[in-house]
């Protein structure tokens, strides 16, 4: 989580800041040590509610600041923050598994990039 947050402390606006974590988040889901420790034993070995609530403690606060930027900046629609930010990490977190369990997991990682990508297009101003 820090080296996503310090990617989306470069980002030049608040649409660029949620891609940009976006897409870093995605890139670490790629690593295998992240792979295989946050992917694939802590689900097993936590159980789902309990890996869940560590992935939004971790994960919805920047969700929530990168869309509450987006939306006070008008680069993205007014939408009600906080069961987007909720929805936005889902979507995160089965893109990661995606990633995790594909026998190609680059060309997952390209495929669900696109389709997040797609999804918040969608909420463009």
């Amino acid at each position: 989580m820090e080296r996503i947050g310090a990617t989306m402390d470069v980002a030049d606006g608040p649409w660029e800041l949620i891609v940009a974590g976006m897409r870093s988040f995605l890139d670490a889901c790629e690593e295998p040590a992240v792979k295989q420790i946050s992917l694939i034993d802590a689900p097993a070995v936590l159980g789902w509610p309990e890996w869940r609530e560590i992935d939004n403690q971790h994960g919805l606060g920047l969700t929530r600041m990168a869309l509450q930027g987006a939306v006070d900046a008008g680069d993205i629609r007014p939408v009600a923050v906080e069961p987007m930010a909720h929805l936005f990490v889902a979507a995160l977190s089965e893109a990661a598994f995606v990633i995790a369990h594909a026998e190609r997991p680059r060309r997952a990682r390209a495929e669900v990039e696109e389709a997040l990508v797609q999804l918040v297009e969608g909420l463009r101003a």
